[in-house]
């Protein structure tokens, strides 16, 4: 039976500080069968038979029309009235009537349509969706039958649908389930319900993963016949976020159930939990750094309570390995590779954004190269890549963008500058700040109009080389983070 919602320990989706995109809210909008969308928002991957495909930009019956298999037991013959088999007689049904003739159902009209609740259940109720119904042949019998889904009238989506059977004067309800955000699909004369996978503190909007159910009707009864999942790579930063969370809020249970089996068996969860004894703070930011590899970038602040008493404050860099498990539909983190950056003392942390320019960059300049460890807030749950725009004796220019090839102001994201300061040298206006080292830098605020342009964090270096740091509608402080890693990251060459 499927639940109302799924929870899971999952991951939070965090909104770019930038306004680059928006999370959606709601699940009115026309999806791709012409009725109400796909309540998720994520297509359905390519599987096995028994599994999932991705969804048909077609209507639901067109896509059944094309996966299913032709009628086994019963006459194909063609009505001319109706254009369809005899197998087919369901796709006639006057559903409205159908409905006020079932003595088990109740209804009322609302403003978004016919609300139906069938009694002698609490969880079986909603709008239903006459554009979205599925059409398939669940039994074998060379009949389809029809599987309706029940919209909620709000963000939920979904939240049930029923299984009729072909019968005269009206169809039969054979049987129905209950769930959230369900998306109902054809697949093989299997139907195929799926729903999204959330974690305790994840939004509506954003949930890690989705699950996806396949049934067949068994004596009138559905019958689960397979299920998988699959995790959104542009959740797993959260999942990190949430560990660190749950260390500060010394709920460590919590945190160690998000790390991985083996992590857990080389760091039984007694011994992981006494090297926290005396933290009293932490705090982090996470970003999804390697999207096929599911590698998340995190900077860490901690505050740990000395044998004496007095407060030592610590900072730390480094990635996280995250993984789906299908059976817990959950994330998971391994492969820590956190190094100690107190005081700037740990250098050359090189981003997997920037792993394959490095080499290219040190063969062609002479400017000492800086690039942060970090790239703060603003790229939260995005994947940004970076490319090289200019590799000379005396200077280097890098740019970064929500694409892997962007060179246009909607996938923006912002640019890093190197150069040897001349008698041409610019320099920025903007508010003096202090950066790390004793660097004075200058931050010049963003300003919109259509869209919004870039904020700029330029500063001197002690050996005479100017550096630029700009970031589409950077905030001062997330960007000062970012330059101070800059600063006490490098050089690297």
């Amino acid at each position: 039976m499927i639940k109302n919602k799924v929870v899971r320990v999952g991951v939070l989706w965090l909104g770019l500080a930038l306004s680059l995109t928006a999370c959606g809210s709601d699940n009115t909008s026309t999806g791709p069968t012409g009725g109400t969308a796909n309540p998720i928002g994520f297509a359905l991957p390519t599987v096995a038979a028994t599994t999932i495909t991705a969804p048909s930009t077609t209507s639901a019956v067109a896509t059944t029309a094309a996966t299913t298999s032709a009628p086994t037991t019963t006459a194909a013959t063609t009505s001319a009235a109706s254009g369809q088999t005899q197998a087919q007689a369901i796709r006639s049904t006057d559903w409205n009537a159908t409905f006020k003739a079932d003595p088990k159902i109740t209804f009322e009209q609302t403003a978004l349509g016919l609300n139906l609740v069938l009694s002698g259940t609490d969880k079986i109720s909603g709008i239903p969706q006459l554009k979205d119904i599925v059409y398939i042949d669940l039994d074998g019998d060379g009949v389809e039958e029809a599987a309706i889904p029940l919209f909620s009238g709000g963000t939920a989506g979904n939240i049930a649908f029923l299984v009729y059977k072909y019968a005269k004067p009206y169809p039969t309800l054979t049987d129905y389930q209950d769930g959230y955000k369900l998306y109902l699909k054809a697949e093989n004369n299997r139907l195929v319900v799926g729903q999204p996978v959330y974690g305790s503190w994840e939004p509506n909007c954003c949930p890690g993963g989705e699950m996806y159910n396949s049934y067949l009707l068994k004596a009138g009864k559905l019958s689960q016949v397979s299920e998988t999942s699959e995790g959104f790579s542009e959740a797993a930063p959260g999942v990190v976020t949430a560990f660190y969370n749950f260390l500060n809020d010394k709920k460590f249970q919590e945190a160690y159930n998000l790390l991985g089996a083996s992590y857990q068996k080389a760091n039984p969860y007694a011994q992981w939990q006494t090297g926290f004894a005396s933290t009293e703070q932490v705090k982090a930011t996470a970003t999804l750094a390697d999207k096929a590899n599911k590698v998340v970038q995190v900077a860490i602040t901690s505050v740990d309570k000395g044998a004496a008493g007095q407060k030592i404050n610590k900072t730390f860099s480094g990635t996280w390995k995250l993984t789906w498990n299908t059976t817990s539909k959950a994330w998971e983190m391994s492969e820590p590779n956190i190094k100690d950056t107190t005081g700037g003392t740990t250098k050359g942390v090189i981003l997997p954004v920037f792993e394959p320019l490095v080499s290219d960059l040190k063969s062609k300049t002479k400017v000492p190269i800086y690039l942060p460890s970090f790239l703060g807030e603003v790229s939260k749950n995005y994947t940004i890549y970076a490319q090289t725009v200019d590799a000379a004796r005396d200077s280097y220019e890098l740019s970064m963008g929500l694409t892997p090839d962007c060179n246009g102001n909607a996938c923006y994201f912002g640019e890093i500058k190197g150069a040897l300061i001349n008698s041409g040298t610019v320099r920025n206006d903007g508010a003096a700040v202090g950066l790390a080292n004793g660097i004075t830098g200058y931050f010049l605020l963003y300003s919109c109009g259509a869209s919004c342009g870039e904020s700029t964090l330029s500063w001197w270096s002690q050996n005479k080389y100017q550096y630029i740091l700009a970031i589409k509608a950077g905030d001062q402080t997330d960007m000062v983070k970012i330059a101070n890693s800059m600063i006490t990251n490098g050089p690297l060459n």
